[in-house]
């Protein structure tokens, strides 16, 4: 089948589908608007025929208000009209009022009178027995009497439903107290209904609630008609009866009627489209398109690529032609240059640092390219069209010949290294890729080999298995085991020196990869946790990590191990492994908490004693406090004074003591510097000092008292700032070489001659160690401090970090 066939069926089944999709979109929805209309329009019949509804009983209700307002009927009520039901209720009455039932009763709902006409037999009789079910007490029909209001509505009688209504007996200007009711009801019966169906042009009829069960408003009844229900409720809130209206479907008809001319007209408009697309598309595309492929196939048939297809015209047609036009100018210039590049290939070949050869299979050389010429100090010319080999090496030369043995149709490419000994006696590794080429037999008609020497490359390698030995005895000889590591919930390892051997009791091969024992195992389960988190918090910050913790070796002994580790990062940035060194620390543990034991006992100790001090101390001064007002001779009291004062700074030395006894016993650990300044500014009162801190999110390896440091120096501002002291400033900022905290305050500033004394032990105005302990707190992990600020012009202290000793929040540590 031809492009143009292809082209008008596809087209033309195309055609089809869309008038079809719209045949059956619009005639849904042509049809379902025209049924919509038609319930709407059903749907406002029946609310007139509930505005009539209401209308007659509005009329019923009417009279009787008449009655029930009337001075007669309340003295009739009161017992004093005997006459009044002989005069006024006569057959003529309920004729002429269209009504059916009165009753009348009293303030008690005893019913005084009750009367039932049949217009049909044209006589009085019974009242419906049914009735009465609607005059109980808690009847609607019994509404509130003084409320003075009316109930109207429907009651459903075995008779038929009736509409019916009750009012308050009253004198005729409606004064009261109301004494009584009135009731009225007529059968809505044939008569009632032909009004209905008169008043709105439209059959109506009635029906029992429960004789059709219906689940909309609208039902269409066949083409041609469709009904409409609307029910009704009893004055009980019952379901009295449905009255049904039918209308003609007029307006759907007329639907049906547009949506068959539309789809006239849609297919005749199709019909014409298609024939007419049909002609221009074989006009002006198909049949160009034919002409076009004739010429490329008379083109591509005789390989004259000089010629030249038409391209006449300016559409997609005429530029597909200009395209090939272009092409097969663009397949002339190639051919006139491959002619040309083959003349160049020779010495691009020949410029290649690679050797180059091809042989065929019975040894005779075809080609070799001048590097491999001047390799082995032979002309081309002299080994082109000749046997020729090197000298292999009498263990090499089997891997040459299986080289050449094991290329096949289906592999016919293989590698191989051997050694040659060189025209100048020295032995040389080359590496070649054989490959051969196949005849259409499968058989081979020539080898081309591409080599070159990797003398330099071999002794590289040797020179870096040399080196990996020796940094395999190193890590062997560690006393401890290196590892590297992936991220994962495992903590599954890569590598693991024979250090694991000791440390662990596993082989090394044991703990890397799929083995059978995977790190995270030998882990203390208490310590994972802490474990994990170390690492996580290092690899957030692109740190190092350090940590210690325990490890059930397999022997099943508890041992003691320090990590120290860090992510490896790939160029990109994501972490690729971790890396790190874990060591025995069993016995420094013990040394450790034996030192810690008895550090404990020593602090114990000092407090007993300290206390034991204090309180001689607290008698003392007691008594030197009782003495001094016995005292007359000023020479004596001058005495007691100054025995109160050293009594004094002894208290305050030895309250100096309790604060930095723990000074250096806990270990150094990673604290964040705004946190030690708030704890240490939240132990003064500084509500007239203005504080203002502007440092780095930071953390600072150093003594757990370093918020010390900050309550010392803000101390000290307050003892000797003067009263002009009215700011502190603590700031902070990255420098070559560290990072640099600056404590300024506006106070008085320090003299030249106290700036190198004040760290001294001893000197001060008060117990002359805060100073020297601030210097000793910083200098357990070598951080610095100077005072460097301008007397009269307040004190500044310069607190330098070293690079190591300090992390930023949101980058690596400084090291």
């Amino acid at each position: 089948m031809d492009l143009r066939t292809k082209t008008l069926i596809s087209f033309n089944i195309t055609l089809i589908i869309i008038i079809v999709i719209t045949l059956i979109l619009s005639s849904t929805l042509f049809l379902t608007s025209y049924t919509q209309l038609e319930e709407e329009q059903i749907n406002k019949d029946l609310a007139r025929v509930r505005n009539l509804m209401d209308i007659q009983i509005e009329d019923i209700n009417r009279i009787c208000g008449d009655y029930a307002s009337w001075d007669d009927t309340y003295a009739y009520v009161s017992g004093d009209k005997a006459d009044y039901v002989a005069v006024n209720f006569v057959a003529e009455t309920y004729e002429n009022l269209g009504i059916n039932v009165i009753l009348v009763s009293d303030s008690h709902m005893h019913i005084i009178y009750e009367g039932a006409y049949d217009p049909g037999l044209q006589s009085f009789v019974p009242v419906p027995e049914n009735l009465r079910v609607y005059l109980d007490y808690d009847s609607p029909l019994y509404h509130d009497p003084l409320s003075r209001t009316y109930a109207a509505g429907i009651i459903s009688l075995p008779e038929g439903p009736m509409l019916i209504t009750s009012r308050p007996v009253l004198t005729s200007d409606q004064s009261g107290p109301p004494n009584g009711f009135f009731i009225m009801g007529a059968y809505l019966d044939d008569t009632r209904i032909t009004a209905l169906s008169d008043a709105i042009g439209l059959p109506v009829s009635i029906s029992a609630q429960n004789d059709r069960k219906f689940t909309k408003s609208v039902e269409p009844r066949n083409e041609w008609f469709s009904t409409g229900f609307t029910p009704f409720e009893d004055i009980l809130g019952n379901e009295a009866f449905v009255i049904s209206i039918e209308e003609p479907r007029d307006i759907y008809n007329q639907g049906k009627n547009t949506l068959a001319s539309f789809i006239f007209i849609l297919l005749l408009f199709g019909l014409i489209s298609g024939i007419l697309t049909v002609l221009v598309i074989d006009r002006s595309l198909l049949s160009r398109l034919s002409l076009l492929a004739t010429h490329v196939s008379a083109i591509g048939t005789d390989g004259d690529v000089s010629r030249r297809v038409e391209s006449a015209g300016d559409d997609e047609l005429s530029h597909l032609g200009e395209a090939i036009n272009r092409m097969l100018a663009t397949i002339e210039q190639i051919q006139e240059t491959l002619q040309e590049s083959e003349a160049r290939y020779r010495g691009i070949v020949n410029d290649q640092m690679e050797f180059i050869c091809r042989y065929r299979p019975d040894g005779v050389v075809t080609f070799v390219n001048d590097i491999f010429s001047a390799y082995v100090d032979v002309p081309a010319s002299s080994i082109v069209g000749r046997k020729f080999t090197q000298t292999l090496l009498s263990d090499d030369l089997p891997l040459f010949q299986e080289a050449l043995t094991a290329v096949t149709p289906d592999a016919p490419a293989t590698d191989v290294e051997f050694r040659v000994i060189h025209h100048d006696g020295a032995v040389r590794w080359q590496r070649w890729a054989v490959r051969a080429i196949f005849s259409q037999t499968d058989r081979i008609s020539e080898y081309q080999l591409i080599g070159q020497d990797i003398t330099e490359l071999k002794n590289a390698e040797e020179a870096l298995r040399e080196s990996q030995r020796m940094l395999s005895t190193l890590m062997s000889n560690l006393p401890g085991m290196v590892y590297r590591g992936a991220n994962d919930s495992q903590w599954t390892m890569t590598f693991v020196s024979d250090g694991a051997r000791d440390l662990t009791g596993y082989e090394p091969e044991e703990l890397t990869g799929s083995g059978r024992v995977a790190f995270e195992d030998l882990i203390h389960p208490e310590d994972i946790p802490d474990v994990w988190k170390t690492i996580r918090d290092g690899i957030a910050e692109r740190a190092p990590f350090a940590m210690n913790y325990r490890i059930i070796t397999h022997s099943g002994k508890e041992k003691w191990v320090r990590e120290l580790g860090r992510g490896v990062y790939g160029k990109d940035g994501e972490l690729r492994a971790l890396e790190g060194f874990i060591m025995d620390i069993t016995a420094i543990k013990k040394s450790r908490d034996a030192i810690s034991e008895a550090n404990k006992k020593l602090n114990l100790l000092n407090n007993i004693t300290r206390h034991d001090i204090l309180n001689q101390l607290t008698a003392l001064l007691g008594y030197i406090e009782l003495s001094r007002s016995d005292i007359t001779d000023e020479g004596v009291r001058h005495y007691f004074e100054k025995m109160e004062r050293a009594a004094r700074t002894i208290h305050e030395q030895i309250l100096f003591t309790r604060d930095y006894q723990q000074l250096g016993v806990m270990g150094a650990q990673w604290s964040p510097v705004r946190s030690a300044i708030s704890e240490g500014m939240a132990r003064l009162d500084l509500s007239t000092i203005r504080l203002s801190v502007d440092v780095d999110d930071i953390r600072v390896f150093a003594d757990p008292l370093l918020f010390r440091v900050f309550y010392n120096l803000a101390h000290n501002s307050l003892i000797h700032g003067g009263p002009g002291l009215s700011e502190i400033r603590i700031s902070g900022h990255e420098t070559e070489r560290g990072y640099l905290l600056l404590y300024d305050d506006d106070g008085e500033g320090i003299s030249r001659e106290d700036k190198d004394k004040i760290f001294n032990a001893g000197y001060g105005k008060v117990t002359g160690y805060g100073l020297f302990l601030i210097r000793e707190i910083l200098a357990i992990t070598g951080i610095g401090i100077r005072e460097s600020g301008e007397e009269g012009e307040g004190a500044r202290f310069e607190i330098l970090i070293p690079p190591g000793a300090y992390r930023l929040a949101a980058g690596p540590e400084h090291a």
